[in-house]
């Protein structure tokens, strides 16, 4: 039922027992505090600023006063506010010249609450035109008013006349269409955000009502209902008001300056000075444009907002229908619907919006319209033609990734549209190896069933090479970490991920991995982990393509073998590095007879070996004798066992470190370069190496070469306390040291 409520100013009112301003009376269903938080913020007059008031009336009011008329010089002010629950308040406030006392002016205001049911079907430009309102009420008769089934219908001879023609308000009112397109985008950007519109009108005061409702007669026939269903407004006020609800207030003549202040969030349009505070578009609209000639030119709209009201789904965003970009769009999508074909998309600018509304607007489709005007199978219709113009390569036909993005995008629900997607996206991928990254990636990312299509459509024209634009960009983009996922997502594709391309490119940022890495060895070791583990977890998955499977695992792994080994600076290795390289690395070299992974193989083993036993005794000859080598094989391992024995001359290497100094094919020793060896390196343990070679006859006495660097080994070392020491608790070594000075070197060896 349609509530009412009255306003003004009383002896008594419903919330107060003393005069003043309040409600004098409503009907039973609305509630008090419904009352105090939403009706009474527009309970207001306020009278014309620049018109004197008539002589205030000499009756003072009473039983038998005669019925208060609103002064014809001031103008009704009519108030239009949609709630949130959907409910409304329509009421009217008009000047009156005495109030129950006689001796000062007042106002009175009489409203009607509609349900939200009443609303939504209610005629507001009528409403306004005809609906009958109280303009006195005596209080005396109760505090309760009736509650009403319809609005009345006034047929007193002082009603307001019918609006003026769409034609006839605009040109009273200076509204050409720049000044109409202002206006209706700041009414878009009220009715979504908290900003207000004040329309400065042209006219005198007592006809600012009458022009405010032609106006909004005009707007209710050609705007969309989705913006007339929220907007309040108040057809006449003297200065602006701020109230929630309220989004688009009339005002009479100079009551606001453009740059007023009051206003300074707000937008102001003076239609009488051209004087405009609004917001600007400059690339226009299509919809205002579509409206305007419509409204001046004539023409059908409603067939336009019947199209629009197929979108009107649980899942349709009220908000975004007061947007005018929602409207552009949903023109730009009504044009091309009637048309029915591309002949409407002259470019990809254009065919990419149009799809990107499509793929916006087809959640909220209702399930009636559809069955109506099939728009997926035109939606469909649309992607198929683009799919045939992109694959005729000699008509010039230019696509754009962007036009790609939105068909991709698409949720159509059904397999057939899925395929005539991916077609399209194969159609662009042929184009370039660009466009096949962009093309294999847009539909990855998008989704999976729509990928899986993709690569079935691949399969079957044969065309798994429009994938190798794709794996290039996509695996030199992926950090080494995200390399076996990648590995792991194209098992599920096995034609593809076993594939050569992709084991390829695979294989290749192994090999880069590891040449911009700055510990190669760490990162081999890494790779081979990882790879073992991808191995075993996909190794059951693979039964059909078991063969093909364990080629692409062995691929991948002889890449990392080749990328350590360019990695590895093999006159450079250390124990350290020695101890990190895998066995099975090193193996998997020697199988293949390569000379460099035989020398690590060795050096690993000694250095393990020297680990393993530091203090303890190990054989190098051992090791070494174990292979066949060539002479470069062999130096290069006995100058890195050197390297490795600098730290070790002990009792327990003194034959190991001697084996260093013994050649290939000439196995004699050489002295004077063991000696010097023992100089550098062995500090206080010199000594000992000379008695154990002295006593092990490590030396040669018929060999001058040897006598020699006995010789100069001693002298050099004469003098070195811990040396002589040793040399002079040993007999023999002591006349040896003796002896150095008369050159009888060799008869002490012999001796």
């Amino acid at each position: 039922m349609i509530q009412q409520q009255i306003y003004t100013r009383e002896r008594r009112g419903l919330f107060r027992n003393s005069e003043g301003y309040d409600s004098v009376a409503k009907s039973p269903g609305l509630a008090d505090a419904f009352i105090k938080e939403n009706v009474h913020p527009f309970c207001v007059y306020n009278a014309p600023r620049f018109q004197p008031p008539p002589a205030v009336s000499e009756w003072a009011r009473g039983n038998d006063a005669p019925v208060q008329e609103p002064a014809p010089e001031y103008p009704r002010a009519i108030t239009v506010v949609r709630y949130p629950d959907g409910q409304a308040l329509l009421g009217q406030a008009v000047y009156v010249a005495a109030d129950f006392t006689g001796q000062r002016p007042t106002f009175f205001s009489h409203n009607y609450i509609l349900p939200k049911e009443a609303a939504d079907t209610l005629n507001f430009p009528a409403a306004l035109n005809k609906t009958e309102f109280w303009v006195e009420y005596d209080i005396e008769k109760g505090k309760t008013l009736p509650e009403l089934s319809r609005l009345p219908e006034t047929d007193r001879p002082d009603a307001f006349a019918e609006s003026d023609s769409a034609g006839e308000a605009l040109e009273r009112l200076g509204i050409e269409y720049k000044t109409f397109y202002k206006l209706v985008l700041c009414l878009l950007l009220s009715a979504a955000g908290p900003k207000k519109v004040y329309v400065v009108t042209p006219v005198p005061p007592n006809e600012v009502t009458h022009y405010a409702r032609s106006l909004l007669g005009v707007l209710y026939e050609y705007l969309p209902g989705a913006l007339m269903s929220v907007l309040g407004y108040c057809t006449y006020s003297h200065e602006p008001e701020n109230k929630k609800g309220l989004h688009l207030t009339f005002l009479e003549k100079n009551a606001l300056r453009v740059s007023d202040p009051r206003v300074a969030r707000d937008y102001v349009l003076d239609f009488g000075q051209n004087l405009f505070k609004a917001e600007h578009q400059p690339e226009g609209s299509p919809f205002l444009e579509y409206v305007w000639e419509r409204l001046t030119k004539g023409g059908d709209i409603t067939s336009f907002y019947s199209f629009a009201a197929m979108f009107g789904g649980e899942n349709a965003d009220a908000r975004k229908k007061v947007s005018i970009q929602y409207w552009d769009d949903m023109l730009a999508l009504f044009r091309v619907f009637q048309d029915r074909t591309r002949t409407a998309l002259p470019d990809a600018v254009s065919r990419k919006r149009i799809f990107s509304v499509i793929r916006q607007l087809l959640p909220d489709v209702l399930p009636e319209a559809e069955a109506r005007y099939d728009f997926y199978g035109f939606t469909a219709s649309l992607i198929k033609e683009e799919a045939l113009a992109v694959a005729d390569a000699g008509s010039g036909y230019v696509s754009s990734r962007g036009v790609m993005e939105e068909i991709a995008g698409f949720n159509l629900q059904d397999e057939k549209t899925g395929v005539l997607i991916v077609k399209t996206l194969y159609c662009y991928a042929c184009k370039s190896p660009a466009e096949q990254f962009f093309a294999a990636d847009l539909l990855r990312n998008t989704d999976a069933k729509l990928f899986g299509l993709y690569i079935d459509l691949l399969l079957e024209k044969n065309a798994a090479r429009l994938l190798d634009g794709y794996f290039a960009e996509r695996l030199s983009r992926l950090p080494l970490q995200s390399l076996f996922e990648e590995m792991r997502f194209w098992t599920a594709f096995p034609e593809i991920g076993c594939g050569a391309a992709f084991t390829e490119q695979v294989c290749g940022r192994v090999r880069s991995a590891l040449a911009a890495s700055q510990d190669a060895v760490s990162t081999a070791n890494q790779l081979y982990h990882s790879l073992k583990t991808f191995h075993t977890e996909q190794e059951p998955n693979a039964a059909q393509y078991h063969k093909a499977f364990h080629q692409f695992v062995k691929a991948v792994l002889y890449a990392a073998d080749e990328g350590l080994l360019s990695r590895l600076d093999i006159s450079a290795l250390t124990p350290e590095t020695l101890a990190a390289l895998p066995n099975s690395f090193i193996k998997r070299g020697m199988d293949k007879a390569e000379a460099s992974f035989v020398a690590i193989d060795i050096l690993k083993k000694i250095s393990a070996a020297l680990a393993d036993a530091e203090t303890g005794a190990i054989n190098v000859r051992y090791f070494v004798g174990s292979y066949k080598l060539d002479a470069d094989s062999y130096y290069f391992i006995i100058h890195k066992l050197r390297e490795f024995f600098r730290a070790r001359i002990t009792a327990a290497h003194f034959d190991n470190i001697t084996y260093l100094f013994r050649g290939l094919e000439k196995p004699g020793l050489d002295a004077g370069s063991l000696l010097t060896f023992i100089h550098d390196y062995a500090g206080d343990g010199k000594g000992a190496f000379i008695v154990w070679a002295t006593e092990n006859r490590v030396f040669n006495p018929q060999n001058q070469e040897h006598a020699e660097a006995v010789r100069v080994f001693i002298k050099q070392n004469i003098k070195d306390a811990a040396f002589k020491e040793v040399i002079y608790n040993n007999a023999a070594l002591k006349a040896l040291a003796r002896e150095v000075r008369f050159g009888r070197l060799a008869g002490m060896l012999q001796g």
